[in-house]
């Protein structure tokens, strides 16, 4: 289970990256309406987002202010030493 949460929440990072060598293009899951870690991480210093993730992204300039909102807060960050957590986790479970 830890294992997993962490693989989702790396995922949840990449789709911030815009490089193409992941095989996927960058801010896939907000395109698609989702409102990943990073993106409920960053609600909480730009309550805005709120509205953004409630109507899936779906109005114009949606996504791209999600993704200036993301970049100006610590919620990539934030959600890395969440992942991080998550595989020690994983290692304790498997050690146990």
């Amino acid at each position: 289970r830890h294992l997993g949460c962490a693989f989702q929440l790396i995922d949840d990072v990449l789709d911030f990256d815009p490089s193409d060598h992941l095989g996927k293009p960058a801010l896939n899951d907000l395109r698609q309406g989702l409102a990943t870690a990073p993106t409920l991480l960053a609600a909480k210093k730009f309550p805005q987002l709120e509205a953004l993730i409630s109507r899936r992204f779906k109005a114009p300039g949606d996504t791209d202010l999600a993704l200036e909102l993301v970049a100006d807060s610590d919620a990539i960050y934030a959600t890395k030493q969440l992942a991080i957590v998550q595989a020690e986790l994983a290692v304790i479970k498997l050690h146990a």
